[in-house]
């Protein structure tokens, strides 16, 4: 993948609120003045990095009353109210913004605000041209929604969120997808240009779709041969969002912290974005897969086909999908595969490419199974790692981690990919699997 809208799912509650009297903590003034909030007078500042709201600081002020600081990316917009508050002449305005709490979960709250001076409009329109500068805040998205994935409810998870996007002053166009496939058809011949995002409202199986079809679109116009592994392919440069909606959102879940559809959407308008990575696979000389989330044969790839054969079940067919697995005898197969690392990260960088050929240096590393048939291969684009207090998957470091199984209990083998998905620190079933750290294209 190339650039999605996400966020440190490690943020922690009271973001917004800072206690005692109005610091100033920002730089480079914008507009500053006093406000009423709720008839009590307050000091509003807006500054090139934010706003504050509170207590005005005098030498004889006591008042220790919480003060709202936001910076840009929290705030949504002000919006010129239709009628004064009770009790005053003036006009007000409602200022949008983002509320950080103690479970990732991302919520709006509002303020309602009077100009004594009644000049309500100077701070509506400073407020609103600050927000329409925050980086990689989406003004144009592309929005493809999966009416029947999960619960069958993309179409209105999607009418619940399309409010928040209207508010931070986004142009959404919305395609519902209507066949198998439609999803990659769309990644592969809509054009997106004019487009600054692509957002998918479904599962992780419409994300992959859209990811594959949008990459193919680009190799194509860009005159890519992607069915070789040697080509140097070229980086999309739109970002992709994602509303959580299918029956696995495991993406989501790891962007966001918490499988929630508002927090998405509000960290999408909160314009954060994170690159990461994306590998390829061929076979016989055709690319077979774009990869953005986890690859797998054998096993899970056997496990996979059974639950999309199982669909009419609905959720249901994953466990019973997995029960399933537990029962059968594996099935075996030889194997040979390559892999070849990715080129450092400054030629990414410089050309806007991916990959490398063996010009460059790269070799193709070839792995045989020598230690015998094997029952299952899996890849994954997440790390373990440490903020030095938890641990906790990663979806944007710069390496893969490659698993071979040669035929432990299958038991074992879903034990632990469940322990690395908590974030356990042991993951390795027994001695007979093996796991190549790699950085991979």
């Amino acid at each position: 993948m190339s650039d999605h809208t996400a966020v440190d799912h490690k943020q922690g509650a009271g973001d917004n609120v800072k206690s005692d009297h109005l610091e100033d903590i920002h730089s480079d003034l914008i507009l500053e003045g006093v406000v009423l909030v709720s008839g009590k007078e307050k000091h509003l500042k807006l500054n090139q990095n934010g706003l504050t709201l509170g207590t005005q600081v005098t030498s004889a002020s006591n008042d220790k009353s919480k003060v709202l600081s936001l910076t840009w990316r929290d705030v949504m917009c002000a919006v010129k109210d239709l009628k004064p508050p009770a009790g005053h002449q003036h006009s007000s305005f409602t200022l949008h913004y983002i509320h950080h709490d103690a479970s990732s979960k991302l919520r709006t709250q509002t303020v309602k605000i009077v100009d004594k001076d009644g000049q309500e409009d100077k701070w509506i329109n400073a407020v609103n041209a600050q927000c329409h500068k925050v980086p990689g805040r989406p003004k144009k998205a592309f929005v493809i929604i999966n009416p029947i994935g999960g619960a069958r409810r993309g179409r209105q998870i999607y009418q619940k969120v399309a409010p928040l996007f209207e508010l931070a002053g986004m142009q959404m166009t919305v395609a519902i997808t209507e066949k198998s496939k439609h999803a990659l058809e769309l990644g592969e011949q809509q054009d997106f240009s004019g487009y600054d995002s692509i957002i998918t409202v479904g599962g992780d199986g419409l994300y992959q779709e859209v990811l594959m079809g949008l990459i193919l679109q680009i190799q194509k116009k860009a005159g890519v041969d992607y069915n070789n592994p040697d080509s140097v392919f070229s980086r999309p440069d739109i970002k992709l969002g994602i509303i959580p909606a299918g029956t696995g959102n495991g993406l989501a879940l790891l962007c966001n912290g918490i499988v929630d559809e508002i927090t998405a959407a509000l960290n999408i308008i909160r314009g954060e974005n994170q690159r990461t990575q994306i590998f390829t696979v061929h076979s016989c000389g055709k690319l077979v897969t774009v990869c953005g989330m986890i690859f797998g044969y054998g096993l899970y790839s056997d496990l996979m086909k059974r639950t999309d054969d199982l669909r009419w079940m609905g959720r249901m067919r994953y466990p019973y999908a997995f029960i399933g697995s537990l029962v059968k005898k594996p099935r075996m197969f030889n194997c040979t595969f390559e892999y070849r690392f990715a080129d450092k990260q400054e030629k990414q960088d410089e050309d806007n490419s991916l990959g490398a050929s063996n010009s460059q240096g790269t070799e193709w590393t070839v792995y045989t199974g020598n230690s015998g048939p094997v029952c299952g291969i899996f890849a994954m684009l997440y790390k373990q790692v440490t903020d030095g207090k938890d641990i906790f998957l990663s979806p944007y470091v710069n390496s893969v981690d490659f698993f071979v199984d040669f035929g432990c209990g299958r038991l074992e083998v879903w034990l632990a990919l469940y322990k690395f998905i908590q974030c356990k620190n042991e993951v390795m079933p027994s001695s007979v699997c093996t796991l190549c750290d790699s950085k991979l294209l």
